[in-house]
């Protein structure tokens, strides 16, 4: 089984800068990993793809325990992925092909623009990208190349208008409708 570890590109990452992903194909594996480099459990996320983030120094232990290195965006057949039901998955086997997901020059405009706007929460900028595209979003990946185009459009007029902060502000902060009460089932 493979451990992987990629880097994120260009500058701009802050304390991540120099840093990436650790990635693996064996879930075992990338935690024994970790530990042996130093990282908490904790650390560990487990959205789209098991992974850790790695600072530039981390990376480098990594990189000298052994890890193989691939490049930021890619993704071997035998990485382990979270299919949209939350099993996992090899990359190789996954049901559907995807549509075209944003470049990585998209990523870094819609990253620029949200930093600019003061949205730094994950969570929070998947709503706000989903909200703007009409439908719910569990990655920025599951944008198109055209969605990713007509979101960076609309936030680049917002920030030229001055708006970009506070139309954020006020998606975040509106009052959602309350929450149905659950039903009992009788059977």
């Amino acid at each position: 089984m493979t451990v992987y570890v990629d880097q994120f590109p260009g500058t701009g990452w802050g304390r991540w800068s120099g840093g990436g992903h650790l990635l693996t194909s064996d879930l075992a594996a990338l935690h024994e990993l970790a530990g042996r480099i130093g990282l908490r459990r904790a650390w560990f996320q487990d959205q789209t793809f098991p992974h850790y983030d790695l600072t530039a120094s981390k990376r480098t232990l990594a990189l000298a325990a052994g890890v193989v290195p691939i490049e930021y965006g890619q993704f071997p057949d035998d990485l382990l992925v979270r299919g949209r039901d939350g099993t996992y998955e090899r990359h190789a086997t996954r049901r559907a092909p995807r549509a075209a997901c944003p470049t990585q020059q998209q990523h870094r405009s819609m990253h620029a623009l949200w930093r600019q706007a003061g949205v730094t929460d994950r969570a929070d900028r998947l709503a706000l990208a989903g909200a703007a595209v009409g439908r719910t979003l569990a990655t920025s990946n599951d944008l198109s190349e055209a969605e990713a185009d007509a979101l960076i459009a609309y936030m680049r007029r917002l920030h030229r208008d001055g708006r970009l902060a506070t139309t954020a502000i006020a998606f975040l902060t509106r009052p959602r409708p309350p929450e149905a009460p659950a039903r009992e089932v009788h059977a």
